[in-house]
């Protein structure tokens, strides 16, 4: 038991390490089809837009200490916990992809 407690800490790791340092430092280029507004902001049609990920796992509105290294706050038992937008994390292969390498690595060596 104590052996999957530390493979989870682990991937808690994992997460941490990737929004510090993020692999990806934006997305790609995506053209507006029409004109449309973000917050107030008018974007007119045919503009490139592109999403800054590393302002993201910064930002001081959704993390807790966002500068400081806390594997914790992807732990839901920890009161650390944060998960700002879940449908974006789940979706984010920034992570997705790491997690899938570090359990085929845990688990190949059996």
């Amino acid at each position: 038991m104590k052996s999957i407690q530390n493979t989870y800490y682990l991937a808690h790791v994992v997460d941490e390490t990737l929004r510090l340092n993020c692999p990806v430092d934006g997305s790609l280029l995506y053209i507006s089809l029409e004109e449309f507004e973000i917050r107030g902001v008018p974007i007119p049609e045919n503009s490139l837009l592109r999403i800054n990920f590393v302002s993201l796992h910064f930002d001081v509105l959704e993390w807790h200490q966002p500068k400081k290294f806390l594997p914790e706050r992807f732990d839901p038992e920890s009161d650390y916990f944060t998960r700002p937008n879940t449908k974006r994390y789940l979706l984010c292969v920034n992570i997705q992809i790491p997690q899938l390498q570090l359990v085929h690595a845990v688990f190949s060596r059996r």
